[in-house]
């Protein structure tokens, strides 16, 4: 049975525990008074101790309390602060989410374009090309109406000196001169 069941006999267990026949001798040559005011000191004594352990006791108890209530608030702000921050890190993710289709949609733009500029280029090409050959033709064709004007000329004014005449000249003031290009 436990020291501290109600119904445990204290005086019984410090008797056959506590009380020896050496105790009973030594304890019978004591003055009275003088075991009276030993019984009294350990009391205090006792007593004191209990006060002191009791107050040590309350002191650890209220530490222990007050350090439980602040790891409970440390606990509340952990929490709430590992709510907002993932609340905050959806919402970054939705923002990256955002971001990437966006760049996605930019780099699809670009790729579109740069084909668009890549066929515009080509376009480029073939008109310069072209231009090249259409000057070339135009030069050629007018070489060959001018040939064609001089043909003409010998056949109408056969005695006409045409040697001066040059399809790069200009007739200004009655006269042939170099025209700049």
């Amino acid at each position: 049975m436990s020291f501290w069941h109600p119904q445990f006999l204290h005086s019984q267990h410090g008797r056959k525990h506590n009380y020896l026949r050496h105790d009973a001798n030594l304890l019978k040559t004591q003055d009275l008074k003088t075991l009276h005011e030993s019984i009294l000191a350990n009391l205090h004594k006792a007593k004191a101790s209990s006060f002191m352990l009791m107050d040590q006791f309350t002191h650890l108890s209220t530490q222990k309390s007050l350090d439980l209530e602040q790891k409970e608030q440390s606990l509340v702000f952990s929490q709430t602060e590992n709510s907002r921050l993932t609340a905050e890190v959806i919402e970054l993710t939705t923002q990256v989410k955002k971001k990437d289709k966006l760049l996605a949609d930019l780099n699809n733009q670009l790729n579109t374009l740069e084909a668009e500029k890549q066929s515009w280029n080509l376009k480029e090409k073939d008109l310069l090309n072209n231009s090249e050959l259409l000057k070339d033709q135009i030069g050629s064709s007018l070489n060959m109406g001018f040939q064609l004007a001089l043909d003409q000329v010998r056949v109408l004014c056969p005695d006409a000196d045409l040697s001066p005449a040059d399809i790069s000249k200009s007739v200004v003031n009655r006269q042939l001169v170099e025209t700049d290009d």
